[in-house]
């Protein structure tokens, strides 16, 4: 999509009460939501059980930001369900996903990579260049993890649930430069950096810098 067909769903965030108490619940701000030409439509998919009732978009930007490479649906009724006895998924992409918010970031400096754009966008909230890998089944493609390799350093904070999260970023770390790479785990019983923000910091977004700052810092110590 040409970016000028994808404005309308990213303007309509502001004027749509139910999408911004979707990221508000989840410790997500609208400036930061706007930065990220977050958008949302009412309608999606009409074969959808949930069709009708509210979808936040995730798009994936071109290096010039003109162009609107990949777009995810995030259901704002349920992330999945069993309905009627069928899986019922309230994620939805349209064309191949990629990694979000890859071509935005500077690689002067580090990188923090995470599963799921909503871990992105509180990461980049807390003053950090972070970009995210669509699900822990998607693998970045070669020339992803070429571009993630100029960092200084990256700091891979994916999902800790299990065997799927955790073995998804041990197997990109094999793909990356193993001296600067390092993996974050979440403390607490945490999932994920989203899960963190709101459950251990109750969407207070400068006690969430410090766990941040702490976990890499541990990191960083333990090399030297």
């Amino acid at each position: 999509w040409m970016m000028k067909y994808y404005l309308p769903a990213a303007q309509s965030l502001a004027r749509t009460k139910d999408g911004q108490d979707w990221l508000a619940n989840r410790g997500i701000g609208m400036d930061i939501a706007h930065k990220f030409s977050i958008g949302f439509v009412q309608q999606a998919f009409g074969e959808h059980p949930w069709a009708k009732n509210g979808w936040i978009l995730f798009p994936t930007l071109s290096a010039d930001r003109q162009t609107v490479t990949c777009v995810k649906y995030r259901s704002i009724v349920a992330k999945k369900a069993v309905i009627d006895g069928k899986n019922v998924s309230g994620i939805r992409c349209v064309s191949s996903p990629s990694m979000f918010n890859l071509h935005q970031v500077d690689l002067s400096g580090d990188i923090w990579v995470c599963e799921g754009e909503s871990d992105c966008l509180v990461l980049a909230q807390a003053g950090l260049q972070a970009t995210s890998v669509a699900s822990a089944a998607i693998a970045p493609s070669v020339d992803e993890c070429a571009r993630l390799s100029a960092a200084k350093r990256i700091f891979l904070a994916g999902d800790n649930d299990g065997a799927v999260g955790t073995a998804a970023m041990e197997a990109l770390r094999q793909r990356l430069p193993k001296e600067k790479t390092h993996i974050i785990r979440w403390q607490n019983g945490c999932k994920d950096a989203n899960d963190v923000l709101t459950n251990e910091c109750g969407n207070d977004p400068e006690k969430f810098k410090l766990i941040i700052r702490g976990l890499s810092s541990e990191i960083l110590v333990g090399v030297k």
